[in-house]
This record gives C-alpha cells, structure tokens and sequence, in this order.
C-alpha cells in the first residue's frame, strides 16, 4: 500500500511540475506595466507552494525544482539559470515544513501570519540563495544580481503569494472561516488593494520626456537599458515598502482582532457553558459593564443566565416535592398490595379470633 501510495505521490509530483512549467512557458510575456521586461508577473508560483503544503515538502521540492527547469527549457534558456531552479524547489520545500510544525490548517490569525511569513521569509530566503549561488558562475556582482533578479523576482513572488494562496486555501478547505481569519483578511486584503495600484502608479510614471532628452545623447540600447535600471529601481522601493507596509498592517490587525474579538470569544464561552448547564462558571462582569453593544448584549445574556438559574431552582425544588409524593404514594401502593392479600387477610381473620377467645377466656 506504502508502495503504491508513493508511485500516486511521485506522479503527482511531476504532474504538478509539468504544469508549473508550463505556466512559465506561457507567462513569459507577462511584465509590470512601466517596468518593460525587467519585472515579471509570475502567479504560478502557488504551484509550488500548495503542492509543499498539501503534499508535503519533497513533492514542493521536486514540482518547484523540476518545473523550473522545464519552464527554463521551453523558454529556450536552457539550464544555464539552475540555481534560480534551485531557489524555487527550496521555496516548495519550505512551505511544507509548515505542516509538519503543526499548523496543517489555517484557522487562527496566528496561523495566518505564520502563512504570511513562510511565504514571504520563504521567497526571500530561497531566492537569496538561489542569486548567491549563481554569482558563483556569472561575471556579475552580487550586488549587481540583487539589484537585477532578486528584489524583483522576490517582490513580485511575495505579491502574487500574498494575493492568491489564501483564497486558494479557503478553496481546498484548508483555511477556516472564522470570524478573527475573515476580519484579518479583509483588512489585510483591503490594504492589498490600496497598495498593489501604488506600485502600479510608481512604475506607470511617464517618462516620455526624460527618453526625449536623452534620445540624441544615448544610442537606443543604452537609453533603453537605462529605462529599465530606473524601472526596477522604482519597483524596488515601492515593492519593498508595500511589502513592509503588508507585513506591518498584519502585526497591527494582529493585536486589533485581538482587541475586537475578545467579547465575542467571551461571549461564546459563556453559551457553551451554559449549553453545558455549567451555569456557575459563566462570568461576564468586565464585559457586561461597557456601554457599547457588545456591553448591552452581555447583560442581557447574564439576565438570561440568571432566569435560566432560578427555573432550574425551582424545577429541582418541584421535582424533589414530586418525588416526595411519588415515595408516599408508591408506600400506600405497597401497604394495599400487602393488605389486599388472601394470606393477609387469614392472618387478620385469625388474629381478630385469637383476641375474640382471649377476651372470652378473661373472667
């Protein structure tokens, strides 16, 4: 059973890599506006990341690594850019220790910044690796290589992560709907959309003019190549920050939630224990001081509580009276069971005689 398990896994595993492959292929051509060929929007780069997290890390590894390289291949690069090949497969790996930590469903906001994280450390982290090794085998800087392939591919990576992998979990049934997750995500993708359309409009600019001035002074391929360092360095900045800012947003409604949704966890609690009956336990004092809604629907939740209470007193007294009555009854019950008896009745006919003969024997 292991055995064919692994052969369904292994097939999976390069099915998911022909695909993410594939979708290299094909979204070749697809660039940030203003930023020419020098930032690509990847959006498969989920393929990796759920096949690390649903399917565990070495299947993230191989459809990370394996697809990479076909991407590679059917793009006509050949296999010259392995170690960014590498840099994916390590980010599919990644995703999938997160399982194994334990947190195999969303379904706190805990869990979610912890998503957010791995995939944003993640990116960072693989990537970055990726670009040193290949610095090992280019001519370029270090510097030169971050600057080029990092900070875009890692920012637009994070972005594309950030927008999909969550609703694509919620999909599969691997991220809960709760309450605290909806409000974190809404404010979280609420600032997503305020911050995407800024970097759009860094990387917008119009620099017609600016070509203009230069078109006479630099040939055509060195402007252009200008345009692009200046397009990456605007995406730089306002990716980083938007990314910053992403992150940030997410510590603060963090500790929001935490503030908005404590009277409903509260709440809750207090209609489980009384679901339970354990009505001596529900306390709602703090909560039920506050003037605001939450206050009010507290105190009328302890006034529930508190008739609740009194019924059951006073069922409990009923029910004890009634099986005071029950107990008599069912004595009575028994005495003219005992007395209605045909050997009762010889005993009493008996013992009437035996006085009747003791009083006549009395002189």
């Amino acid at each position: 059973m292991s055995v064919v398990k692994t052969l369904k896994t292994a097939a999976a595993a390069l099915l998911l890599a022909g695909v993410y492959g594939g979708l290299n292929h094909l979204t070749l051509g697809w660039h940030l506006p203003g930023a020419s060929s020098a930032v690509s929007i990847r959006p498969q780069i989920v393929v990796p990341l759920l096949a690390g997290f649903l399917m565990g890390p070495l299947t993230g590894f191989i459809v990370g690594g394996a697809g990479n390289l076909l991407g590679d291949w059917l793009c006509g690069w050949g296999f010259g850019f392995w170690p960014f090949s590498m840099g994916n497969a390590l980010m599919g790996a990644l995703m999938g220790l997160l399982p194994l930590a334990g947190v195999r469903r969303i379904e706190t906001v805990g869990h979610f910044a912890l998503l957010l994280l791995a995939l944003a450390g993640g990116n960072a982290l693989c990537i970055g690796t990726g670009v040193v090794v290949f610095n090992r085998l280019s001519p370029d800087s270090l510097q030169q290589l971050t600057w080029t392939f990092f900070h875009p591919i890692v920012v637009s990576n994070i972005l594309m992560s950030f927008v999909l992998v969550p609703p694509l979990l919620l999909a599969m049934k691997r991220l809960s709907a709760t309450f605290d997750l909806r409000l974190c995500a809404s404010l979280f993708y609420l600032l997503i959309l305020v911050v995407i359309p800024l970097i759009y409009a860094v990387n917008v600019k119009d620099y017609r003019g600016f070509r203009e001035g230069l078109a006479g002074v630099m040939s055509p391929e060195a402007l252009e190549a200008l345009m692009v360092q200046i397009a990456l360095a605007d995406f730089r900045v306002g990716g980083t920050i938007g990314i910053c800012a992403l992150l940030a947003s997410l510590a603060a409604a963090f500790f929001l939630i935490q503030f908005v949704s404590r009277p409903v966890r509260a709440l809750l609690r207090a209609a489980t224990l009384l679901k339970e009956g354990r009505l001596e336990e529900i306390r709602l004092g703090g909560l039920a001081r506050k003037n605001d809604e939450l206050g009010r629907l507290a105190q009328v939740f302890e006034e529930a509580v508190e008739q609740v209470r009194q019924r059951e007193k006073a069922l409990q007294r009923a029910i004890q009276k009634l099986q005071v009555d029950i107990n008599r009854e069912q004595e009575a019950k028994q005495v003219s069971e005992i007395t209605e008896t045909d050997y009762f009745r010889t005993l009493r006919r008996k013992s009437m005689e035996l006085r009747a003969r003791k009083k006549r024997a009395e002189p």
